[in-house]
């Protein structure tokens, strides 16, 4: 733990704090094992709550949204938001898309986020509900077909 505190910088972890709180905030609504995550991060790497706050509305509201370059804190930024995502226990679509982007960002391929959020339900033995890209997009065509049949 020590070697990952030298490693990311007092504006790394901000960063970090504020994507997660980006994250944590994509379905609107911020769920008590969420709130958890977060507020363990906030006292392992030593923010305020005056800090905490501040940059949790600035992730709430997309603002200043940045990726450092240290390779340290962006396998922080990259665990702990997978830790976010499957702290309540539903891997929503949003929460996918957010993943998938960062993980665009860093130049991982989609297959390595998906084996890192596998591997990290593996390890903690956790029920997952993951929500499905084509459950949405079926229930969308059978709208559509309905909409067709009423013209």
């Amino acid at each position: 733990m020590a070697k990952d505190k030298a490693a990311v910088s007092k504006h790394g972890y901000r960063r970090v704090y504020r994507m997660l709180c980006f994250l944590a905030w994509c379905d609107e609504e911020l769920a008590p094992e969420e709130r958890a995550v977060l507020e363990g991060f906030r006292t392992r790497f030593g923010l305020t709550d005056l800090e905490a706050a501040m940059l949790e509305a600035e992730g709430k509201q997309r603002i200043a949204l940045q990726l450092g370059q240290r390779d340290a804190e962006l396998r922080l930024l990259v665990d702990s938001m997978i830790d976010v995502a499957l702290a309540d226990g539903v891997l929503a679509l949003d929460e996918q898309a957010r993943l998938l982007k960062l993980g665009k960002a860093l130049g991982l391929p989609d297959g390595e986020i998906v084996r890192l959020v596998s591997r990290q339900v593996k390890k903690r033995g956790i029920g997952l509900e993951i929500e499905d890209w084509s459950d949405e997009e079926d229930e969308e065509d059978e709208e559509d077909e309905e909409d067709e049949e009423d013209a």
